[in-house]
C-alpha cells in the first residue's frame, strides 16, 4: 500500500483552545498533559500514523536490528517489512512461527528480528510501522503527525475531555460526560484503524517475489 510521508509538528494548541472551549477553568499544564496523552492514545489504538521507518541494511552479524526511530517516536506495531536487493523483492510476515520461510518478528518498541537472516544478507528493508509520539522531558516535547492532529481533531479534543473529566474531585469532573466522549474517542479510533488496515492483509506461507517500480 502506499504510505504517506507525515509532515512533524509540535503544535497542538488547536485541541488545547478546543479543550479550553468545552470546560473552562483547567490549569493550562493539566490540559497540555492530557492532550498529549490523548495523542498517544489514539496513535495506539487507531494505528494512524503509518510511515516507512526504512531502509534498514541486513548484516551477516545479526538477525536483530533497531527500530530506526528518533527519541519523539516509537514504534507500536512493525506491519509491514519488504526487503530488496535490485530488482528482487521478499515480502516478510509477521509471524514467530518457525515454520514460515521468511518472516520477522518485533520483540519491542525497540528491536524486531529478521529469519533467516544469512539469504537476506545485502538486502534493504522498507518498514512499515504504526508510530505514537514520545512526550520528552519536563516540558513534555512532543512531535507528532500534523496529518493526525487534521483528520481527527475532534476526536483527540473528545479523548484529553474525558481525561480530563474523570479526574476526581474538580470543579470540572463529570464522569458522564467523560464516558460519552470516551465513547466517541475509541469509536473514531476504531474508525482510523479500520481505514488503514484495508491496506494489509494476511501474507501468504511463501514469500512473494515481484519486480516493484519505486517512485
Amino acid at each position: 500500500m502506499a504510505v504517506e510521508t507525515h509532515r512533524l509538528t509540535s503544535n497542538v494548541d488547536e485541541i488545547i483552545n478546543n479543550v479550553n472551549l468545552s470546560v473552562q477553568g483547567i490549569p493550562f499544564d493539566l490540559v497540555d498533559y492530557h492532550v498529549k496523552r490523548a495523542l498517544v492514545d489514539f496513535c495506539r489504538e487507531s494505528h494512524f500514523w503509518l510511515e516507512d521507518i526504512g531502509p534498514v541494511r541486513v548484516v551477516q552479524a545479526s538477525n536483530t536490528y533497531d527500530v530506526p526511530v528518533s527519541q519523539y517516536q516509537r514504534a507500536i506495531t512493525i506491519h509491514q517489512i519488504i526487503a530488496t536487493k535490485g530488482d528482487d523483492v521478499i515480502e516478510l510476515q509477521r509471524s514467530s512461527d518457525p515454520n514460515v520461510q521468511y518472516r520477522f518478528w518485533q520483540y519491542s518498541d525497540f528491536t524486531f528480528e529478521v529469519h533467516p537472516h544469512i539469504p537476506l544478507i545485502g538486502y534493504d528493508l522498507s518498514i512499515i510501522a504504526a508510530l505514537e509520539p514520545g512526550i520528552i522531558g519536563p516540558s513534555r516535547a512532543i512531535k507528532v503527525s500534523q496529518s493526525l492532529l487534521d483528520a481527527w481533531v475532534d476526536a483527540l479534543t473528545a479523548g484529553a475531555l474525558a481525561r480530563l473529566q474523570r479526574i476526581p474531585g474538580k470543579e470540572w469532573t463529570d464522569l458522564g460526560q467523560s464516558q460519552f466522549n470516551e465513547s466517541t474517542f475509541k469509536r473514531e479510533a476504531r474508525r482510523a484503524r479500520r481505514q488503514k488496515s484495508r491496506g494489509f492483509s494476511g501474507a501468504p506461507d511463501k514469500p512473494v517475489r515481484k519486480a516493484r517500480k519505486f517512485y
